[in-house]
């Protein structure tokens, strides 16, 4: 803007531009930083400025630099923090914006952006004498813009003395985020020498597999070498690019200015086509039964064609969605193959194959998702592909020479095989046919088990039974070692094996005493794992034979006890499923199919929760709050199984939690699927094994039904006396006291009293004429399991706590119900020992929650609703978690209800005060259900 009034200033007088100088001066100066000031004085070189920038994503058309710097100061740009902003794949243009501040004296520094494939990248400057532009980059925009003529984007910035505003334009076709780097000169010049050292050695090293096998494919003449000749080639060529060397290259050899956004998606789209040439040769994949991949390679490749020649000239985001639909397919294709001739034809070099795909896999896919802005950019996402690619090219080229080693040891074996069968056939066939015959009838006699002999205690001897090389996986198991086809692949240790063959060894041409000595060292049970990968369990007996007075051999009885340990573990899982049929009957069929129905919509909505890539707080406190609420209930219906399942996964979240982030995403979905794999199996014996069917002598009625009924005949007006006892009931049908909801908990509340050592508390209910919303019902059972569990852990005593302070020794819970002004309103209280504010404002202390130094009772109290706060130490099964009021409030909110706390005195207790629990529901959650001034007191 200056350097238009300036130019212009033969049309405007004097005063006129130094008005205009003034106030573009003053609107600078009184420009407000929405980003972190970054201090020269504390600049370490190379500093990223990510974590200092402001952010503005402009959709329209494209903004002046002035513009943008008023939307700044407007306050319009966004906090950044990240190290290094990713936008993504994004068309749109982005600004940012930073604060740095100079000494005293005007300071030169070099601000790099060594992310170099974006097509425009602009600096701007404002400081006290106006907005300055500094630098115009990018794949499309000159190369000799550059300060420093190398292949990161970088601009020399001279900043006067004090604070001044520095603006980026960023905007591509592709990939686009910042990664800022701030420098002095002469040390950036220094890293840009290592940095060039380290592309050089990447290169060389492309280069070096290249030259070596393009000689072997002359000297061999081999399709195979010129294929990975080309592969590696264009990966190299690629990697040069996505580093921005391409650029580089072209500017200092050819004088190209810029770079064009096809030349990347071309190289990948011939890298994918001679990926397949090259594997498909690799895996001699003609000599293969899995032929029929053909037509998915030809397609890919077909694909790839098009691509190239089509979709280039067409629209650079169409192309860029169809390489990488052509890398989804190729990938899979090239490592299926691979896996299928190892696994299933024994083709040994695809090993290899399969290590150099995973190397280049591990850089390229930190590359891909940076691309994609999944994840922030890094060094080893930056320098992953080159250096996967590196490691790939080399693993190729040893592949290659396994390959070649494997197909003449192959052929040898041919030969060797051939003329072993001829020598055989020159043999005398009768006579050695004659001789196994009689062995075979010797060994016939000791048949089902493994039997063999030794004579010197570490080999087989030539007699041995047929079923002990079915036994073992093995063929001519005469004159082996014992070590390699029995106790190598066995559950003995080394040391074990030593004392097997040192006992062996004493025993033998000694008297059977010796034998009887060591008879303790031979092992009676051992676990095989034979040559298929089948493992057996096995019983042996040792057994001397013995000749002229001493032992002259030890015969070995072999028997395979597998499928009677098989038989014993059906037989243990036939022990947990009884266990599982024993709970369920001790369940209605009614309630676990209310239980089912919530358990189903609580997994469901943590479902896409475990499966987010990056677990957050929030992710955790919702989730915990949810698993806290089954375990709950599912300890409330005795499920033990399924409740110790709960408890794991809510005990993973609660170390996260304490931790301050999530560990392994992984981790949580694994303990997820345990939670829904164990209440399915309690689903499948309530609906098989107990065959829990609908009573035909009843029909099922949709409670919105019942509830259009209900509302019609009331619009009826008064209705004939003999039809009010039949409306109550379809109303009690569909509405639910909680007198009805505390009933179906009883045996939770009972069994956790047990475990906490205390007596059942007396429930009373008064005014229980009102019945809840199936909705607001579901809602107020979580509630009641988290304040009845806060009740027996925080509030109520032992017996003996309560007769030694002159209270009766069963504690009292009061649920009352009040109407107002058709709002509902639920008294929950105990007469335990209530609650000290001196202790809350410690533990809040303690866990760091802020609390003002003159704050109320009510506020001190409030801190209880607090996320993750719990006045007990040590966390358990029933309490200390810190997320039950949390949850309760959580649950309220949901449904337009609310909870508060109110404070009383307790004659008991002088320095502590009861908790009276609020709960309010709105008027289309409950209905009253008897007429009004009746008043009931119940006890449980």
């Amino acid at each position: 803007m200056l350097e238009y009034l300036e130019a212009q200033s033969y049309e405007l007088s004097l005063r006129k531009v130094m008005s205009y100088k003034l106030m573009l001066t003053l609107l600078i100066m009184t420009s407000k930083a929405f980003s972190s000031e970054y201090d020269l004085a504390q600049m370490q070189q190379g500093d990223l400025l990510g974590r200092y920038l402001s952010i503005y994503q402009n959709s329209e058309d494209p903004l002046s630099s002035t513009k943008a710097f008023e939307i700044y100061r407007q306050g319009g740009f966004t906090r950044n923090h990240s190290d290094r902003p990713n936008f993504g794949a994004s068309t749109d243009e982005y600004w940012a914006a930073i604060e740095l501040v100079n000494g005293d004296e005007q300071r030169s520094i070099i601000i790099e952006n060594d992310h170099g494939i974006i097509d425009y990248y602009d600096v701007y400057l404002i400081d006290a004498s106006g907005i300055r532009s500094i630098l115009e980059a990018g794949d499309q925009q000159a190369f000799s813009n550059r300060y420093l003529k190398i292949r990161t984007m970088n601009a020399q910035v001279i900043l006067p003395p004090g604070k001044s505003t520095v603006l980026f334009r960023s905007q591509g076709e592709s990939t686009n985020y910042l990664s800022l780097k701030v420098w002095d000169e002469a040390p950036y010049e220094e890293a840009m020498r290592w940095d060039f050292l380290l592309i050089g050695l990447l290169i060389g090293a492309h280069i070096v597999m290249i030259v070596y096998n393009a000689i072997l494919a002359i000297s061999m003449r081999d399709a195979v070498y010129w294929s990975y000749v080309v592969c590696v080639s264009l990966n190299l060529l690629l990697h040069i690019s996505a580093i921005n060397f391409g650029q580089f290259l072209g500017f200092h050899l050819f004088g190209f200015e810029t770079y064009s956004n096809h030349i990347q998606l071309v190289l990948i789209d011939l890298i994918i086509i001679s990926s397949i040439i090259f594997s498909w040769l690799f895996l001699d994949m003609k000599h293969s039964k899995f032929r029929s991949f053909t037509l998915l390679a030809k397609m890919i490749c077909t694909v790839s064609l098009i691509n190239i020649f089509v979709n280039n000239l067409w629209s650079v985001p169409l192309t860029s969605i169809m390489v990488m639909l052509s890398s989804a397919a190729l990938i899979p294709l090239v490592v299926s193959l691979g896996l299928l001739r190892y696994f299933k034809e024994g083709y040994q070099p695809a090993l290899v194959f399969l290590c150099a795909w995973g190397t280049y896999l591990l850089g390229s896919a930190g590359y891909l998702f940076v691309s994609l802005g999944v994840v922030e950019s890094n060094a080893f996402f930056y320098w992953g592909q080159f250096v996967g690619g590196a490691a790939e090219v080399s693993l190729f080229s040893i592949a290659l020479g396994i390959r070649f080693s494997y197909t003449k040891k192959k052929n040898a074996s041919k030969i060797a095989a051939l003329n072993e069968e001829l020598n055989q056939i020159n043999r005398g066939l009768e006579e050695k046919v004659q001789v196994r015959t009689q062995e075979v009838q010797d060994i016939l006699t000791h048949i089902h088990q493994g039997i063999f002999t030794t004579s010197d205690g570490l080999t087989i001897d030539q007699k041995y039974s047929a079923y002990l090389e079915t036994l073992l996986g093995c063929k001519a198991l005469g004159g082996r070692a014992l070590t390699d086809v029995l106790l190598n692949d066995s559950n003995l240790s080394s040391d074990q094996v030593d004392q097997l063959k040192t006992a062996l060894s004493m025993a033998l041409g000694e008297e059977s005493l010796a034998f009887d000595i060591n008879n303790h060292l031979l092992p009676d049970k051992l676990d095989f794992k034979n040559p298929e990968g089948r493992q057996l369990m096995m019983e042996l007996d040792w057994n001397p034979l013995i000749k002229d007075d001493v032992v002259d051999r030890i015969l070995v009885a072999i028997r395979d006890m597998t499928e009677k340990h098989e038989m014993q573990k059906q037989i243990d899982q036939k022990g947990r499923e009884i266990e599982l049929i024993r709970q369920l009957i001790d369940v209605k069929p009614e309630r676990f199919s209310q239980f089912r129905k919530v358990f189903s919509d609580m997994m469901s909505a943590i479902d896409p929760i475990v499966e987010h890539q990056i677990i957050t707080h929030d992710d955790i406190r919702s989730t915990f709050i949810s698993y806290h609420t089954l375990k709950g209930v599912s300890r409330s219906l005795d499920l033990r199984q399924l409740s110790t399942v709960i408890h794991d996964a809510e005990t993973l979240l609660v170390r996260w939690r304490d931790e301050g982030k999530a560990q392994d995403p992984e981790e949580l979905r694994l303990a997820h699927q345990r939670i829904h794999d164990m209440f399915q199996e309690y689903i499948e014996i309530n609906d098989h094994r107990l065959g829990r069917v609908v009573d035909h002598r009843f029909i099922q009625v949709s409670r919105e039904l019942v509830l259009r009924v209900i509302e019609g005949v009331e619009a009826l007006g008064r209705l004939p006396d003999v039809l009010d006892d039949d409306m109550l009931s379809l109303k009690k049908y569909y509405y639910k006291t909680p007198e009805d909801i505390v009933y179906e908990q009883l045996d939770s509340i009972r069994d956790i009293a047990e475990q906490l050592g205390k007596p059942l508390p007396k429930i009373h209910y008064v005014n229980h004429n009102f019945g809840l919303s199936p909705q607001a019902a579901e809602i107020f059972e979580k509630v009641l399991v988290h304040l009845i569990r806060n009740s027996l852990a925080h509030g109520l005593e032992t017996g003996n706590e309560r007769i030694s302070r002159g209270k009766a020794e069963r504690g009292e819970i009061t649920i009352s119900l009040s109407e107002t002004s058709k709002v509902l309103t639920i008294h929950y209280c105990d007469d335990g020992r209530g609650i000290s504010l001196k202790e809350i404002q410690e533990r809040a202390q303690k866990l760091g929650v802020a609390l003002p130094s003159h704050a109320s009772h009510q506020e001190v109290v409030e801190l209880l609703f607090t996320s993750g706060f719990s006045t007990q130490k040590e966390a358990n099964n029933v309490a200390g978690r810190g997320v039950g009021l949390d949850a309760v409030r959580s649950f309220l909110n949901d449904i337009s209800s609310a909870i508060g706390v109110e404070l009383r005195s307790l004659p008991h207790y002088p320095d502590r005060f009861g908790l009276d629990f609020v709960m309010s529901f709105q008027s289309e959650c409950y209905h009253r259900l008897a007429s009004e001034g009746i008043s009931q007191v119940g006890a449980a």
